[in-house]
């Protein structure tokens, strides 16, 4: 062990992020909405980001996307929306981050960020309201997500999913049931 080594305390921190890409049934075609971060976002200015956050403490993922959808956009998935909603995606990565604090001096922590991403199919057409965090919010064509700008213009872990999500685009648009209809 290096001298430096013995003065440095570890800590392990695990973030849940949960994202939904959001289908609606339109009458021409079906639809992904698509959202684009504010300009005076601090790490994603003007890119490309679908409804999701941060899981807090104790809640499920489930509940989690539900609440970051609502907040972000104003929709509130009802019990059958929810029916509707299924994990497509998930990935985890570490990070290290060396921090110091006046207390206890120079700190390393392992942060485990684990990302999931639902698929949300809704058979009725909401209205979005977005927050500050968003500055357009767009039902776009299902096919427009398999456009390769889209992804240049995505956050980089919605690009890091961008093959399992045209994937899941692709097996939807070729599917001939389209969106399930509300039981």
């Amino acid at each position: 062990m290096m001298p430096h080594e013995a003065m440095q305390s570890y800590d392990e921190v695990t973030i849940e992020v949960a994202k939904a890409l959001i289908f609606r049934k339109d009458a021409d075609t079906d639809r992904v909405l698509l959202l684009t971060r504010a300009d005076d976002d601090p790490l994603r200015p003007g890119r490309y980001d679908l409804p999701g956050g941060q899981v807090e403490h104790g809640e499920s993922l489930e509940a989690g996307v539900r609440r970051e959808i609502r907040e972000e956009t104003g929709i509130e998935l009802t019990d059958d929306d929810a029916g509707r909603m299924e994990p497509v995606y998930h990935s985890s990565t570490q990070e290290l981050e060396r921090r110091t604090a006046a207390s206890a001096g120079p700190m390393v922590i392992r942060k485990t960020i684990s990302r999931t991403i639902f698929a949300v199919w809704l058979p009725h057409q909401p209205e979005v309201r977005l927050s500050h965090e968003h500055s357009a919010g767009d039902w776009v064509p299902h096919t427009d997500i398999l456009k390769p700008d889209v992804r240049e213009h995505m956050s980089p872990h919605h690009a890091a999913a961008y093959d399992r999500i045209t994937w899941l685009v692709g097996c939807y648009a070729t599917a001939t049931e389209g969106i399930p209809e509300a039981s």
